[in-house]
């Protein structure tokens, strides 16, 4: 298996955490539906305004990031999902703070 972990910064908008967990729940499922990839997802700072969230992705040998971000973006069921929520101001991405390849 190939892990690959994200940590990002978001800034929610007040409120908005618990519509920004369902979001990231679907958006995990379909992960594993649509593309055999496990998702792990978890604030490593606690509030409702934002802050750092740590996301870990297995892929099955020999899949990559890079493969699963092109795959996603042509793919229905994802851009059926990324349609529901559209124009719900649920977060902004402010920065990634880093990405770490794991074998």
């Amino acid at each position: 298996m190939t892990k690959v972990v994200e940590q990002s910064y978001w800034k929610l908008a007040e409120g908005q955490r618990e519509i920004f967990d369902k979001v990231v729940a679907e958006m995990i499922a379909l992960a594993k539906a649509e593309f055999n990839v496990d998702v792990t997802y978890g604030a490593v700072q606690n509030g409702t305004q934002g802050g750092n969230f740590l996301f870990i992705f297995t892929y099955p040998d020999g899949a990559t990031f890079g493969k699963f971000i092109d795959t996603y973006r042509t793919n229905a069921a994802w851009q059926g999902l990324m349609k529901k929520y559209e124009g719900v101001p649920i977060d902004e991405l402010v920065s990634d703070i880093e990405r770490i390849h794991m074998l």
